[in-house]
């Protein structure tokens, strides 16, 4: 239907995260490009949605075995009134949040901030229409801009990597 996402086949995915991680390196790099590169990191490695990275807090991250390097994101999703989910946060999601996190001058609880003109003032919670049109505008920089993938599409390249490239059973993916 006219409503049905699509996804970044393997080479697309390769290519969006080549070009955001430049950015964030890059000697002028703004902090908006470090925060986009740890929002793509964390929606194409848990599967995430808009809103659950607009809901996410710092407090809700937590490393749950040091030893393992086991950290976990809890998540509030689509229509539930708690944050009674919880995604593992692998380690280069884990080391961009923190890089961005660092450079952040502020104690707002959010983990995710918007930042008019990249700065660090007149800054608020990133709302998940910031996310989605982010990460279309990010598609549209590496030349992807058919009307099917958007940022959901990146949720849905998580549930199709899992399963082909992982080989994980479909309960697996739902979950």
């Amino acid at each position: 239907t006219e409503f049905t996402k699509g996804f970044l086949t393997l080479p697309q995915v390769k290519a969006l995260i080549k070009y955001v991680t430049r950015r964030a390196k890059r000697k002028n790099r703004t902090i908006s490009d470090v925060r986009n590169l740890a929002i793509v990191w964390l929606v194409l490695t848990t599967g995430v949605r808009c809103i659950e990275v607009e809901r996410a807090n710092r407090k809700d991250i937590r490393v749950v075995d040091e030893d393992k390097g086991t950290v976990i994101l809890s998540v509030q999703g689509k229509g539930k009134k708690k944050k009674s989910q919880f995604v593992m946060i692998e380690h280069h999601t884990y080391e961009a949040i923190q890089e961005y996190l660092s450079l952040r001058e502020d104690d707002k609880p959010a983990l995710f901030l918007s930042h008019p003109n990249n700065s660090m003032t007149h800054v608020k919670r990133i709302t998940s229409p910031v996310v989605s049109i982010t990460i279309k505008d990010l598609l549209r920089a590496i030349d992807i801009d058919q009307p099917d993938i958007t940022a959901h599409s990146l949720r849905h390249t998580t549930a199709m990597m899992s399963f082909d490239e992982l080989g994980l059973g479909l309960d697996k993916v739902q979950q």
